[in-house]
């Protein structure tokens, strides 16, 4: 499990939070503005390369920024 924060242009917050929200293993669990914050909850690294990616190549979507904690990566 991992958190992301999802920048997308200005004013369309909700609007891709409902878009986000069908895809597996993204929980949406805030939105502020021009900034989602998300869960990708699955400890498989290859479909959390694959989210991530899809998220960075989803349309309107400026950025995809990770969010590490001690917690987050234990191997």
């Amino acid at each position: 499990m991992i958190g992301i924060i999802v920048k997308v242009e200005k004013g369309l917050g909700e609007t891709l939070s409902q878009e986000l929200r069908q895809r597996a293993h993204s929980n949406i669990q805030a939105v502020k503005g021009d900034r989602l914050a998300l869960i990708l909850d699955t400890d498989d690294l290859h479909i959390l390369d694959r989210t991530t990616k899809e998220i960075e190549n989803t349309k309107r979507v400026l950025g995809v920024y990770p969010v590490f904690s001690g917690d987050s990566m234990v191997l």
